[in-house]
């Protein structure tokens, strides 16, 4: 195995055992059995790794080649010659520097990754595509929906389909007696992909004299705008479903929306008692809404979705007799999750500042999420990152841009409850 695919595989071991570490709850045997699995196999890939590069250290030396130069296959160079240290790779020193900052891991690939030309320019001008993909690593810790939504990656727009018409067992056959028959019918859930760009402006004056600080800065600006500006459409009252859609379908979306989209998985929803704020965020309302959940749906992993408005007004709340109705101390902590507050009811509760603060008749006050009923479909390589030093080069301006292509989209709103008012 090369030395690439050795880091790819150690890349892909650790980012599984990063994933099961933050289970929620106690690992099971199955996960336990597999994480003991992971940790040979991360041992015996360093041990591979660090023999590799043993090996083309030793190779270079002998061949009085400079260590640090591999040839780039992806051009179809054979010749094994000395090249100058081009912009390509400053970048990706003070990227990686930057990633470590922000407490994720650096590139692990020795060669760096060219794409993308236009106007003749060469794709140095590309922040490496493993990087971007790596930033969306911050995005969870920004979003809420994000946290409680199955995310998956798509390489094109994409149709799932799903059975609309289920076969019913009403009764007991006795032997010789016809099956139950049903008509097959299917929906088709469109997976779409929409984007969010941003820019930044930099003199070249200010990034030659401030590069390391102004990159790492820039990256962080941009994915957290990114992951927030994508919550507030997974968290909006988005007026259609469907293939018609000019944006996400968002959890707080109407029933007479949703229903009409899922008459087979129509959403839960329950009334708060009352129009305000402090009258709806109460203990009782949040048994109000895990009650009008079918009693097959009352399992599988939910979460609380609600503003931090919201919260307040739920911790502050007092019963009958002056007391607080939240107890701290039966609530539970979730302290691996950035947006959790602890638990209600045995539901993780996540805060989402896309969540209304302040409601109209019929809006969606919090959300419990069924990570099986919502899910974020990222676009493969969906963070893409650019640095143009050439389109406002005569007025000595570098622009560093970024987009990001995502889609949101119920698939079965009958697992999850919601509180309207």
């Amino acid at each position: 195995m090369s030395l690439s695919d050795l880091r790819k595989t150690a890349n892909e071991t650790r980012g599984r055992i990063e994933a099961i570490l933050k289970t929620d709850g106690e690992l099971g045997p199955d996960l336990v059995s597999e994480l003991t699995d992971l940790e040979t196999r991360m041992v015996e890939t360093n041990t591979a790794i660090e023999r590799e590069e043993l090996i083309a250290r030793t190779s270079a030396l002998v061949e009085n080649v400079e260590p640090t130069y591999t040839p780039d296959k992806r051009r179809g160079n054979a010749a094994a010659a000395p090249r100058e240290v081009t912009d390509a790779d400053r970048w990706e020193a003070v990227a990686n520097r930057a990633l470590s900052r922000l407490g994720l891991e650096a590139r692990a690939d020795d060669t760096p990754l060219y794409g993308y030309t236009a106007n003749g320019n060469d794709g140095d001008s590309l922040i490496p595509v493993d990087l971007q993909d790596m930033l969306l690593r911050i995005a969870p810790n920004l979003s809420a929906v994000r946290n409680a939504a199955t995310v998956r990656s798509f390489s094109v727009d994409a149709e799932i389909p799903v059975v609309a018409n289920r076969a019913s067992v009403a009764t007991i056959v006795s032997e010789g007696s016809a099956f139950a028959d049903v008509a097959p019918e299917f929906d088709r859930l469109r997976v779409k992909n929409f984007k969010t760009a941003t820019e930044t402006v930099f003199s070249i004056e200010f990034l030659a004299d401030n590069r390391g600080g102004a990159m790492e800065e820039t990256m962080r600006q941009h994915m957290e705008n990114h992951a927030l500006g994508w919550e507030t459409y997974y968290a909006s009252a988005s007026p259609t479903l469907g293939a018609t859609r000019v944006a996400p379908e968002g959890i707080r979306a109407s029933k007479t929306t949703i229903d009409a989209a899922f008459d087979w998985a129509p959403i839960n929803d329950a009334d708060g008692a009352g129009a305000d704020l402090a009258a709806t965020a109460t203990t009782e309302n949040l048994i109000k809404v895990i009650n009008a959940l079918p009693g097959k749906f009352r399992n599988g992993t939910k979460h609380w979705i609600m503003s931090p408005a919201f919260h307040a007004a739920l911790v502050g709340g007092l019963d009958a007799q002056d007391r607080f109705a939240f107890f701290a101390q039966a609530t539970g902590t979730a302290q691996n999750n950035p947006l959790s507050v602890g638990t209600a009811l045995g539901f993780p509760i996540l805060l989402s500042d896309s969540m209304p603060a302040t409601y109209t008749d019929g809006d969606v006050a919090c959300v419990l999420l069924d990570r099986e009923s919502y899910m974020i479909a990222d676009r493969s390589g969906s963070m893409q990152t650019q640095l143009d030093p050439f389109t406002g080069g005569a007025s000595g301006l570098i622009k560093f841009r970024s987009w990001m292509r995502s889609d949101g989209l119920w698939t079965n709103p009958a697992r999850s409850a919601r509180l309207t008012f």
